[in-house]
């Protein structure tokens, strides 16, 4: 489960870029985040306090980055 408060981020990584997670990943590694894994079709990344999900777009939708403060499952 998700928190309710956190940010919310709709983004275009470009339709050269489908996979909006793997796009991310090289920026985030490089900004110390520690990818968590997959859980139920999101990307799951930790750093600190912090926990962000990737989630692909719907057909035709932008993709979206939830920021959470808090340490959420799948993140040790």
């Amino acid at each position: 489960m998700i928190a309710s408060d956190g940010t919310t981020w709709r983004f275009d990584c470009g339709a050269e870029n489908a996979n909006a997670a793997a796009a991310l990943a090289p920026a985030l590694k490089e900004q110390g985040w520690t990818f968590c894994g997959d859980l139920a079709g999101r990307s799951a990344w930790g750093k600190g306090a912090m926990t962000i999900f990737i989630e692909e777009g719907a057909a035709g939708g932008l993709p979206t980055l939830r920021q959470i403060p808090e340490r959420a499952a799948p993140c040790p």
